[in-house]
């Protein structure tokens, strides 16, 4: 699936990994390097720039086709893009992304930070034969008495007792290549490393919290104005609990959880903005439903991530002969397919698009886990939006997602 997108070097849609090739540029290169860091979304642009990410940022507004003009340096014939101008494709979303294991031969995931040549945060450098893996990094960092150890670079490993001052937490998408030892799972980036603490080393200062499947990454800076979890979210400010906002997101299958204030929810798939770790003492605000227990701050956000083994709810690629389109926007005053169509059991993508196509019906969309609408085109209200935005589990089918609030999976 493509789309065509307007793009521009202050604020790009696709924000993860990046490159240039202003000689030999083709598409196939890519793909295969998105492909293998594991994004969902690959983007073309000006003939030879490539952009990767596992979102669409900002919703930019389609534009036309004849836009992306641009010769690729690489193929005399072929079209990659243009002057601020991005061809987006997208990637079968129930392809399995790498991840981080939260646990790994008595190290516990610290997060992402990032590094220098010239100063590196982890003091020793352990050279490891036969590919690496974030097992083999543990060990080896164990043996030589180290209580931390980061992987880098997808073959890098480097051991150290401190953070030296290089280091930085960053947001985990900022560390995105593959092991090579183990495509399976993530091993840093370009001057981005993977940390792991030894759990033993941890009792004397600040253990890692554990709150069912989720462990806690620690206390971060937030704003109203640009949250670090942008996904679903709740307020009570009579009775709130961490176990409450945990089962929230959870049943909508996000991957980080964060708690603050005292009594505000926020879940996502991703954290956002170059956020630095602020000190653990900063989130130091009561739950309003639990006298002895700290929920975050004042713009003080305690964020927990979900063991990445978990099986999330995935957007059906296709069924019936219909094909995703993508999450779409959707208002109740005016909807973005106009005919509803009653499901009886609960919804399923399959449910739903049988049901539009019996009515004669070219396009099918489901919402807010039990609604199903039918079409033969895309009204006004419905415009393309971030993936993430779509994140409410079908009521007939918890594995699958069907749309959200005003937001309608097409």
């Amino acid at each position: 699936m493509t789309w065509l997108r307007s793009d521009s070097i202050s604020s790009r849609v696709l924000r993860g990994a990046s490159f240039s090739d202003p000689t030999s540029f083709d598409l196939g290169d890519c793909t295969t390097f998105c492909n293998e860091r594991g994004f969902q979304y690959v983007g073309i642009e000006f003939g030879r720039e490539c952009f990767c990410d596992w979102k669409i940022h900002d919703n930019p507004p389609r534009a036309p086709q004849s836009e992306c003009n641009t010769i690729c340096t690489g193929v005399n014939d072929t079209y990659c893009g243009g002057p601020d101008r991005i061809q987006i494709f997208t990637r079968d979303p129930a392809f399995p992304r790498p991840t981080a294991p939260l646990t790994v031969n008595g190290y516990f995931l610290s997060g992402c930070y990032t590094d220098n040549p010239h100063v590196r945060t982890l003091e020793r450098r352990i050279n490891l034969a036969g590919g690496m893996t974030i097992g083999k990094c543990t060990v080896a960092c164990r043996s030589a008495g180290f209580t931390r150890a980061g992987v880098e670079f997808g073959d890098e490993c480097f051991c150290g007792n401190t953070i030296r001052d290089p280091g930085q937490l960053r947001p985990m998408e900022h560390c995105d290549m593959r092991c090579a030892g183990d495509s399976s799972q993530l091993c840093g980036a370009a001057d981005r490393i993977i940390m792991y603490l030894a759990t033993a080393a941890t009792a004397a200062t600040v253990p890692p919290v554990v709150v069912g499947s989720h462990t806690s990454l620690g206390c971060f800076p937030d704003s109203s104005v640009a949250r670090v979890l942008r996904g679903a979210s709740f307020s009570d400010a009579n009775s709130f609990r961490l176990e409450d906002c945990t089962a929230f997101c959870s049943e909508r299958g996000f991957q980080y959880v964060g708690i603050e204030y005292g009594r505000e929810c926020y879940c996502d798939w991703m954290m956002h903005n170059d956020v630095v770790r602020a000190p653990d003492g900063d989130c130091n605000t009561i739950c309003s439903g639990i006298d002895d227990t700290y929920c975050g701050g004042p713009n003080r956000i305690q964020i927990f991530a979900r063991d990445p083994a978990f099986t999330a709810p995935v957007a059906k690629s296709g069924a019936n002969g219909y094909k995703l389109l993508g999450c779409y926007t959707d208002k109740v005053s005016s909807r973005a397919l106009t005919r509803p169509a009653p499901i009886s059991g609960g919804v399923t993508v399959e449910k739903c698009t049988a049901a539009c196509q019996r009515f004669g019906y070219s396009h099918a969309g489901v919402e807010f886990g039990d609604e199903c609408f039918c079409g033969n085109s895309i009204q006004s209200s419905g415009q393309l939006t971030a993936a993430n935005e779509c994140y409410m589990r079908c009521s007939g089918d918890t594995a699958e997602l069907c749309g959200a609030p005003d937001r309608i999976h097409m």
